[in-house]
């Protein structure tokens, strides 16, 4: 047998000669084989450094080796079958995995002005009183009810509204009837600055409706009467006014609340199971006259009775 290559140093020899023992036995254990009788056998020769296949004259024996094909044809069949099916798994993840990454690389970055929403209505009116005292005829907050009026438009209203951000949601809102002035006023303006995930606490800042009552909540849109009544809306002129609020409802009735409002069901909206604030108290669209803060409180929870039927409480 042709010797291998001679090597200089036995101690570094050995080292290499026993790595490359240690990673063919590991081969073999993993393989769940034995060595058969048919080993290659390898000796060093203690005084030239060279490595043989057979024994001889200071020779010492190294190790067994068995050809790999002999190894991998001794695997049983049943670990070969489920190596092949982890391999089959592990391309099905790869691919699954690269095809997402390709997905999101496509998709396009999402930006705060594609969740801007825009919305309006328009209101016109007819008013002419038929009897009484006409020319003392005066009604809060409606200057198409008077004497000598005919057509009006009521209210014309624009809204952009949407998620800046996850935690933070923004409202505005014009009329353009100009409360007769024959321009547009800002109506509402105000951010909903949530502290959680679901959204159940958030502070309101900004132009909003004051939380007084039901009326005063509920939209013009989805309420039945013409008008609030006027010792409602006297509580609260034009329903709004600059200041900040603290409101808490639990995700599942935020939801409720909304859907009392998409169902047709003449709800208020989402104002919170709990709010309160503080606010300057001058009326809309009107400068600060004083230090003097109004505090604002409410409490309200929508009911589902088991027949479907909805019944809100509040104070």
């Amino acid at each position: 047998m042709r010797a291998l290559n001679s090597i200089k140093a036995m101690p570094s020899y050995k080292v290499r000669i026993r790595q490359a023992a240690l990673s063919i036995a590991t081969l073999v254990a993993l393989g769940g084989a034995t060595i058969s009788a048919d080993a290659t056998e390898l000796y060093v020769d203690t005084e030239t450094k060279q490595v043989f296949t057979v024994p001889g004259v200071n020779r010492v024996k190294l190790s067994e080796f068995e050809e790999v094909n002999a190894v991998v044809g001794k695997i049983p069949p049943e670990e070969v079958k489920a190596l092949e099916t982890k391999l089959r798994q592990k391309k099905k993840m790869d691919e699954a995995q690269a095809q997402e990454e390709l997905t999101a690389a496509l998709k396009p970055k999402k930006v705060w002005t594609d969740a801007i929403s825009v919305r309006g209505y328009t209101q016109m009116r007819y008013a002419q009183p038929i009897s009484g005292d006409r020319a003392n005829l005066v009604s809060p907050g409606d200057i198409y009810l008077a004497n000598n009026n005919g057509f009006g438009i009521r209210r014309a209203r624009l809204t952009f509204f949407g998620d800046v951000s996850d935690h933070l949601y923004w409202y505005a809102q014009t009329e353009f009837n100009g409360s007769g002035t024959g321009g547009a006023v800002i109506r509402d303006s105000y951010a909903d600055i949530s502290f959680d995930d679901q959204k159940e606490h958030r502070v309101r800042a900004g132009v909003s409706k004051v939380p007084f009552g039901f009326e005063i909540l509920q939209s013009s849109q989805n309420r039945l009467a013409l008008d609030r009544a006027d010792a409602v809306n006297s509580a609260a002129r034009d329903e709004r006014d600059m200041g900040v609020a603290y409101m808490w409802a639990p995700a599942e009735i935020r939801d409720r609340f909304r859907d009392l409002v998409r169902s047709g069901l003449k709800g208020t909206g989402d104002y919170g199971v709990l709010t309160a604030g503080v606010y300057n108290g001058q009326q809309l669209n009107k400068l600060e006259l004083n230090d003097n803060l109004h505090a604002v409180a409410r409490a309200s929870y929508p009911f589902k009775l088991d027949s479907g039927q909805f019944v809100e409480v509040g104070v």
